[in-house]
């Protein structure tokens, strides 16, 4: 003779198992979060993943243009240093003691570290996303940048100075100013006090 199981007792593991899946699922808005304290350290990592096959020269021009970018979005006075990290170590060691994001020379990682007294870094990861998604056709950050740069002034202060000079030269007398991130009035007052006074 088999062991028997009251009915009752069958119900109520059924019951109780029911009940665990049920309240698991009440954590699924919180899968994919950390259960620590956010803390603004001051760091963004970039990971900057070009097509497959690019040669690491290519990745270096490309990697120059997206820093131009973060340097018009993130002042001067709050970058404490950028740097890249591009293409895959040549030692077997280096590449398994590291976290393995790099996989071709058409990968790359730029590390961001912000000065003690920084801005909320999270705002400056949003200014470049929103930078980015202005325009929703436009692909790969990198690819957006370059195709607005035929038509605006994009980058670091010296390059908006040197490419209004250009136009100046040229004969050109007013130029359109559009600031598509409306809420930076950092940006606004760094145009008035760095740009404008050197361009004739």
């Amino acid at each position: 003779m088999g062991i028997w199981t009251p009915l009752p007792v069958v119900w109520s593991c059924v019951s109780s198992v029911d009940q665990f899946v049920v309240v698991s699922l009440a954590l699924y808005p919180l899968c994919g979060r950390d259960f620590f304290p956010s803390v603004d350290a001051g760091l963004i990592k970039l990971h900057v993943r070009g097509a497959p096959g690019t040669r690491l020269e290519e990745s270096e021009k490309r990697v120059a243009a997206i820093q131009d970018t973060i340097r018009s979005v993130i002042p001067k006075e709050q970058l404490d240093s950028m740097l890249d990290v591009m293409g895959i170590p040549a030692s077997g060691i280096n590449l398994s003691l590291s976290e393995g994001a790099l996989i071709s020379a058409a990968d790359a990682q730029i590390l961001i570290a912000l000065k003690p007294g920084h801005a909320p870094t999270a705002g400056y990861v949003e200014k470049l996303r929103r930078a980015h998604s202005l325009d929703p056709s436009a692909g790969p950050f990198d690819a957006y940048r370059a195709d607005i740069e035929h038509d605006c002034i994009v980058g670091t202060p010296e390059r908006a100075i040197a490419r209004l000079r250009d136009y100046a030269g040229i004969g050109v007398q007013r130029i359109f100013l559009n600031h598509e991130l409306y809420d930076d009035l950092g940006m606004l007052d760094l145009i008035a006090g760095d740009v404008l006074p050197e361009v004739p």
